[in-house]
């Protein structure tokens, strides 16, 4: 919103971010912001792109975007992300480094989302292709992931919010989930209607799943997307996937990047992860709807205007995103 209601020049716009930069409810320290005409661009040097700056730079451009709009009362049509510096050296067998890839990969969606804006990405001023509609979501034949989901990252030390809860959502005191292959997933009915009354219908749950993908065979020396764990993977009372990611007491806004990371690996590569899930949940996911619940119990003040730029247009790309906030209420 703009200062006291009224309309600030770019530059006067420009000058008040950079007096915000790394300061609480202000803008990241390290992104650089320009506006040049119709286009908004934020921009990063390598010694500091880092996954946490990655992830942080298509939120963060989103919202001066936002910004820029509400503050100057002008409408803008390009978002331009720019990095510059010396990049990771690229191995013959991928176009840039995981972290970039999965970057590169939301910036296509975000350009597929919204046609009524222009997205591009500029490494040392050279432009970087982005993916269509076909390309994004349907992804080669020697692009492999890991079908092995048997990590186990149960940190039960307490102290840890986020795993104490995951661990509770597992149910692992329950008798009959002494045997791992066993688990329910009825406590996630804490987490909404989409999730009530599950305690009869056997339905399975995976903890910590791992995400990436590899050229033509899986190592190190192949990957193109990096490994994450989502907290839990599972089937909601519709019989639709249900991918949760938990964070309490952390409201940062990149999680909306780290959401749709998750969001497009499972719809990129659903036909191969089907047959794994089913397995693993000892169901075959009713539909091929692929639904992402973002949990928390604040979210950041830019959240829901930020992510409606991610939140997809189009029932055809094959997933939804929930916001689910833990401890609402209301005076009655």
């Amino acid at each position: 919103m703009s200062n006291n209601g009224k309309t600030v020049t770019t530059q006067e716009l420009i000058n008040d971010v950079e007096t915000k930069k790394g300061k609480a409810g202000g803008w990241p320290k390290f992104f650089d912001y320009l506006i040049n005409g119709n286009s908004v661009t934020i921009s990063v040097g390598n010694k500091i792109l880092n996954k946490k700056a990655t992830r942080r730079l298509d939120p963060w451009g989103l919202a001066f975007l936002i910004e820029a709009k509400d503050r100057c009362g002008k409408e803008f049509n390009t978002v331009n992300f720019a990095i510059s510096g010396k990049i990771e050296e690229i191995k013959p067998n991928r176009r840039i480094a995981p972290d970039l890839e999965a970057f590169r990969r939301r910036v296509s969606f975000l350009s597929i989302n919204n046609q009524n804006l222009r997205f591009e990405i500029n490494i040392n001023g050279e432009p970087l292709e982005l993916d269509d509609a076909q390309m994004l979501f349907n992804r080669p034949d020697n692009e492999k992931i890991n079908g092995d989901f048997g990590h186990k990252a149960q940190d039960n030390h307490p102290g840890r919010l986020e795993k104490d809860f995951q661990t509770w959502l597992l149910a692992n005191d329950v008798k009959r989930d002494e045997n791992p292959d066993a688990k329910t997933n009825e406590r996630l009915a804490v987490l909404g209607e989409d999730f009530f009354k599950l305690n009869n219908r056997g339905l399975g749950i995976i903890r910590e799943c791992h995400t990436g993908a590899f050229h033509d065979k899986i190592s190190n020396n192949n990957r193109i997307l990096p490994t994450e764990f989502v907290d839990i993977v599972s089937l909601n009372k519709y019989g639709q996937l249900a991918v949760i990611e938990l964070k309490l007491n952390d409201s940062q806004l990149e999680v909306i990047a780290q959401l749709v990371d998750y969001s497009l690996f499972f719809r990129c590569y659903r036909d191969k992860l089907w047959p794994i899930i089913a397995e693993k949940l000892r169901n075959t996911p009713k539909s091929k709807d692929i639904i992402c619940y973002i949990v928390n119990n604040h979210f950041h003040n830019r959240f829901d205007d930020v992510m409606k730029f991610y939140s997809p247009k189009n029932e055809l790309y094959g997933f939804r995103i929930k916001k689910v906030v833990l401890g609402h209420y209301k005076e009655i």
